[in-house]
């Protein structure tokens, strides 16, 4: 009978192992999906354009952020309106039309000065966002 609670622990530590590593497994292959731009993730470029980022809490150590990053049109057919994207560990991406965006983010009490970018057709922008910590 002990060998059989050996055993059964044993197995439930191999099946938490196991979850593990597929949550790891999982949450890799959504990074990758998003940082190569799988056709599932990303509408096509067509004639418009994309910005691909980065956000970050500086502190003593840079933080990857997630959250909310908001892109509001000065120019182009953008101008006054606003859309919103995921940054998941600290990297985003989206297709906008051609224009120029003022790209705002959110790091919970860190202030996230606002940055700007252009956007051209068939052409990819980046920007990087540094949220002011500690």
């Amino acid at each position: 009978m002990p060998d059989l609670v050996i055993q059964r622990g044993v197995l439930i530590k191999r099946i938490v192992a196991a979850l593990a590593v597929l949550g790891l497994l999982a949450s890799g292959l959504t990074y990758l999906a998003l940082t190569i731009g799988a056709p599932s993730v990303l509408p096509p470029l067509g004639r418009s354009g994309a910005v691909t980022g980065i956000e970050m809490l500086a502190a003593l150590r840079d933080v990857p952020v997630t959250g909310p990053v908001r892109l509001t049109g000065t120019t182009g057919s953008m101008a006054g309106r606003s859309t919103t994207v995921e940054a998941r560990d600290g990297h985003f991406r989206i297709s906008l039309s051609g224009g120029t965006y003022l790209v705002s983010g959110s790091a919970g009490a860190a202030p996230c000065p606002p940055v700007t970018v252009k956007v051209t057709a068939d052409r990819t922008s980046a920007v990087w966002i540094t949220c002011q910590g500690l």
